[in-house]
C-alpha cells in the first residue's frame, strides 16, 4: 500500500527558554488522521507521552485555542487511566471541552490530525550541536519518528503522487467501506439498549382498601395489580411476604372478571392461596370500603421500569437484565400501557426494546425518532429485525 503523506506543520512550543526539569508541551497537525492509540505511539516515537486532561485543559486555559476557529481534537489520557479527547480549537466546542464530558461518559471514536505531547527523558533533548532548543528532537530524527508514527495512522488526505495511483485508491476504498460497515453496525446496535421490565412491589397502609381501590391505587403508582398466576409465582419463589401473619392481596383484573384475593403471609392460610380458587367465591368482606379489615391492608403491584443496560440487546439479554433487578420483560400489551401513562421514553431517538407476546417476542419503539412510539416491529414488517438472532 503506498505511503500517504507524512507532511507534518512546524511544532510549537510554549516557552523556549523551559528547562530539561519541565519540558514546554509540544503540539503538531499531520496530514494524516490517528486513533487514539496511534496518538499515544506518535507521542512515544517523538520521545514524549500524551497530555492528561487536566494539563491540557490548563494550558489551552493559559494559551487560548491552538487552532483558533478549527475543530480540532487530540488524544489525552484522563486521571483515571481512561482515554479522552480535548478540543484545541473553539469552533464547534469551547477549547479545553473534554469528549466524555461532551457525551457524558460515552467516549466516542474520533480520528484526529492533531497531536499534543510532553517530551521527556534525556532522548529528547538535542543530540547534537545543531539542535539547541531542549524538548526539541533533531530534524532528522524527527522525520524518522513521523514516518515510523506514519504506519499506524489512518490516512484520510493524501498529497503523494503514489496515493493516486489505482491500488492506493481500491484500498482506500475497502478501508472507507470497512468503517462505514462498522459504523453502521454500532449504529444499529445503539438502536435497541433499552430494557423494559417489571418488578413486585407491596404498600402496607394504615386502613384497608376494598378490590377496586386497591387497584386504583396500584394505577396511581404508574403500575397495576397482580394476576393471580404472577403473584403465586412470585410467592413460590420468595416465600410469604409477612411471615407469621394474615394478609390477603388483591389480584386480577375488573374488566376480566377475575377479581380475587391472594394470601401473602402464611398464620392461618399458607402463602399464595385463592379466595376465588380454595374458597369458591370472592370474599363478602372484598368490597368493604369500611377502612378496618385488619388482613386487607395490603397492595401487592408491579411497576414498571426502564433503563438503558447497553448496546445490541438481545432478548436474552434483556431477560438476564431484568432478572437482576428481580423482574420480568414487560408484555407488549404493558409496555403500551406504560407508554400512554408515561409518554416517550426517549424523545429524538430511534430506540427499540424487545418485548413478550403469547409464545414470542416482539420490538416495540420507546422514542419518537422516524418510528411512531409503541410500534410494534412484527406487526410492521412481518418479522423480527435483522439484530434480533
Amino acid at each position: 500500500m503506498g505511503r500517504a503523506s507524512s507532511k507534518v506543520l512546524p511544532d510549537e512550543e510554549l516557552d523556549d527558554s523551559a528547562s530539561r526539569e519541565s519540558r514546554p508541551p509540544q503540539w503538531t497537525r499531520n496530514s494524516f488522521s490517528l486513533t487514539w492509540k496511534a496518538s499515544e505511539d506518535f507521542a512515544k516515537k517523538m520521545g514524549g507521552r500524551l497530555m492528561t486532561l487536566r494539563e491540557a485543559q490548563s494550558f489551552v486555559k493559559t494559551r487560548g485555542p491552538i487552532f483558533p476557529k478549527e475543530d480540532q481534537w487530540a488524544a489525552v489520557l484522563c486521571e483515571n487511566g481512561e482515554a479522552d479527547w480535548v478540543q484545541l480549537g473553539d469552533k464547534s466546542h469551547e477549547q479545553g471541552t473534554s469528549q466524555l464530558q461532551l457525551d457524558a461518559g460515552a467516549l466516542e471514536e474520533v480520528m484526529a490530525q492533531a497531536v499534543l505531547w510532553v517530551p521527556e527523558g534525556d532522548d529528547v533533548v538535542a543530540a547534537d550541536a545543531d539542535a539547541t532548543v531542549a524538548g526539541t528532537a533533531p530534524d532528522a530524527q524527527k522525520r524518522s519518528l513521523r514516518d515510523e508514527a506514519e504506519d499506524v495512522a489512518v490516512p484520510v488526505t493524501t498529497e503523494s503522487k503514489d496515493a493516486d495511483s489505482k491500488a492506493d485508491k481500491a484500498e482506500k476504498k475497502v478501508h472507507m467501506k470497512v468503517k462505514e460497515t462498522q459504523v453502521e453496525e454500532d449504529e444499529s446496535k445503539q438502536r435497541h439498549c433499552v430494557v423494559l421490565w417489571k418488578e413486585v412491589k407491596w404498600d402496607r397502609l394504615e386502613e384497608s382498601l376494598p378490590w377496586s381501590k386497591a387497584e386504583q391505587h396500584a394505577t396511581s403508582k404508574g403500575g397495576r395489580l397482580l394476576s393471580f398466576e404472577e403473584a403465586k409465582k412470585f410467592l413460590r419463589k420468595h416465600g410469604p411476604i409477612y411471615p407469621g401473619e394474615n394478609h390477603w392481596a388483591a389480584v386480577g383484573k375488573q374488566k376480566d372478571r377475575k377479581r380475587d384475593f391472594v394470601q401473602i403471609g402464611d398464620q392461618n392460610h399458607s402463602a399464595g392461596k385463592s379466595q376465588v380458587r380454595d374458597f369458591k367465591q370472592f370474599p363478602w368482606w372484598g368490597d368493604s370500603d369500611s377502612g378496618k379489615i385488619p388482613w386487607m391492608n395490603v397492595v401487592l403491584w408491579t411497576e414498571m421500569r426502564w433503563g438503558k443496560a447497553a448496546p445490541g440487546l438481545t432478548l436474552e439479554s434483556s431477560e438476564d437484565f431484568a432478572g437482576k433487578k428481580d423482574g420480568e420483560l414487560l408484555t407488549l400489551d404493558e409496555a403500551r400501557t406504560l407508554l400512554e401513562h408515561q409518554g416517550v421514553l426517549f424523545a429524538g431517538e430511534d430506540q427499540w426494546a424487545v418485548v413478550k407476546t403469547n409464545g414470542g417476542r416482539d420490538w416495540v419503539q420507546v422514542g419518537n425518532r422516524g418510528h411512531q412510539t409503541g410500534k410494534s416491529y412484527v406487526a410492521e414488517h412481518g418479522s423480527l429485525p435483522s439484530w434480533d438472532e
